[in-house]
């Protein structure tokens, strides 16, 4: 670890060159350049944790929501229409399944 070279980072790009741990975008830069050093989420929460005296959490990653089968059925039409098929045309699923080869997706 090279805390001059961090440190000077942070002076860098805060605005009047002397970093405040009590402002929050200067912590959020502190942060942008500890990834940029290849620091670990869990190193990064750490680090701020002690030096602020705050509480702050491991980002948490977000997931899609489950889909029901309607849900996904338009979207699969929706991925047709949008690649220029046009499922209107489709008298039955034979029918379905060439407009689906025509427009390549599979």
């Amino acid at each position: 670890m090279n805390w001059d070279k961090i440190l000077n980072e942070l002076s860098y790009v805060v605005r009047d060159g002397s970093p405040d741990l009590t402002n929050e975008q200067h912590i959020i830069k502190l942060w942008d350049i500890l990834k940029e050093h290849n620091w670990s989420v869990e190193a990064r929460v750490e680090l701020l944790n002690n030096l602020t005296g705050n509480k702050i959490q491991k980002p948490k990653v977000l997931k899609e929501a489950a889909t029901n089968r309607t849900e996904d059925l338009h979207e699969i039409f929706f991925a047709i229409a949008f690649a220029g098929g046009d499922i209107s045309k489709a008298k039955d699923l034979k029918g379905l399944i060439d407009i689906l080869n025509r427009t390549k997706l599979k």
